[in-house]
C-alpha cells in the first residue's frame, strides 16, 4: 500500500518577546521538534549578570521567560549528520503471509534538514530470504559497484518527518520515513547466485519510534521499528498519513505482493548534542 493522504490539523504558535539590551528570543510551540538548548550570553548590570533567555535549565524544560540562562534553538547546529548502528538482533522484513528477509547488523546514515525533517539511507548486511536460505542484494541504480555485494541491501534515498505518535503527559515521538522520490524504498534480488532469481521491490512508508531520550540533550538516541504478523506498528503519526509497506516478489513470470513490516532496533549517534523536544 502507498501512503494514504489524510488532511492534517495543524496548530502552531510562534512567540516573540522583545527585551531591552538583548536580541528578541523566539520559541516554537509546533512540537515535537529537533533542536539545541543553548546558554545565552549574560549582560552586566552593575555587579549582577542578567540573562534574557526563556528557560532556566540546560534541557530547556523549565520555563523562565525573559530571565533564564538558556534558550531553545530549533534545528541541528553546524554538525547536521548522524549515523545509526543496529543492535545484535537481526533486522527483518516480514510479510503478512510469513515471507521473511532477515539481515544482520546494519547501519543508517543521514542528515537533519530542519527541526522536523531528515534525509537518510539504510544499508543492511548478511541478508537472506529465510525460507530458501539464499542471499539477497541490491540492484539499485544508485549503486556504484560494478557487481552487487552479496547479502547487502541498500535503500534508495529516503526522507523522514518528526511527529507525535501520541501526545499528552507522556508523549511518544517517531519519524515517518518515506522515499525521497517515487514510491520505492528498496529494490533487490534473492537467489540469483543459485539461479532462482527473485526480484523484490519494497515500497510505501514506515515509522520508527524514538524510545529515548526525549526532552534531554544527548548524543545518542534509541529507536525501534516494530511490526506484528507483517503489519507495521504504529502505522500513523497524529494528524498524518497512514504509513504501510508492501513487498512485491517477482520470480520468472509469477508476481505476488503482500503487506509487510520492518523490525529492527537502532542506536543513532549525532555529531553534537541535540534534543527532541516533546513537551512545552
Amino acid at each position: 500500500m502507498k501512503r494514504i493522504a489524510v488532511t492534517p490539523c495543524i496548530c502552531a504558535a510562534l512567540g516573540v518577546c522583545t527585551l531591552t539590551g538583548a536580541a528578541a528570543p523566539t520559541a516554537s510551540a509546533a512540537l515535537p521538534e529537533l533542536g539545541r538548548c543553548v546558554q545565552v550570553e549574560g549582560v552586566k548590570e552593575g555587579r549582577k549578570t542578567i540573562y534574557h533567555g526563556n528557560y532556566g535549565n540546560r534541557n530547556c524544560t523549565r520555563e523562565k521567560p525573559g530571565t533564564g540562562k538558556y534558550e531553545w534553538s530549533p534545528e541541528a547546529g553546524t554538525e547536521k549528520t548522524f549515523s545509526g548502528a543496529g543492535s545484535a538482533e537481526a533486522a527483518t522484513l516480514e510479510t503478512v503471509g510469513g515471507r521473511q528477509i532477515a539481515c544482520g547488523v546494519g547501519r543508517s546514515e543521514g542528515e537533519y534538514t530542519g527541526a522536523k525533517t531528515e534525509k537518510l539511507t539504510f544499508t543492511l548486511n548478511s541478508c537472506e530470504e529465510t525460507a530458501l536460505h539464499v542471499p539477497c542484494q541490491s540492484v539499485n541504480p544508485e549503486e556504484k559497484e560494478v557487481k552487487p555485494i552479496e547479502g547487502t541491501i541498500k535503500t534508495l534515498p529516503l526522507e523522514g518527518e518528526l511527529g507525535f505518535i501520541s501526545a499528552g503527559e507522556k508523549p511518544v515521538v517517531g519519524w515517518a520515513i518515506k522515499p525521497a522520490i517515487g514510491s520505492d524504498i528498496a529494490v533487490f534480488e534473492c537467489g540469483t547466485t543459485l539461479g532462482l532469481g527473485t526480484k523484490v521491490v519494497v515500497e510505501g512508508a514506515f515509522i520508527t519510534t524514538v524510545k529515548r531520550p526525549l526532552d534531554r540533550m544527548a548524543e545518542e538516541f534509541h529507536q525501534r521499528y516494530a511490526a506484528i504478523d507483517g503489519k507495521q506498528t504504529p502505522e500513523q503519526l497524529e494528524g498524518g498519513a497512514t504509513d504501510t509497506l508492501t513487498a512485491s516478489f517477482l520470480t520468472g513470470l509469477e508476481e505476488t505482493s503482500e503487506e509487510a513490516g520492518y523490525i529492527a532496533k537502532e542506536e543513532l549517534y549525532v555529531e553534537e548534542p541535540l534534543e527532541i523536544k516533546a513537551k512545552l
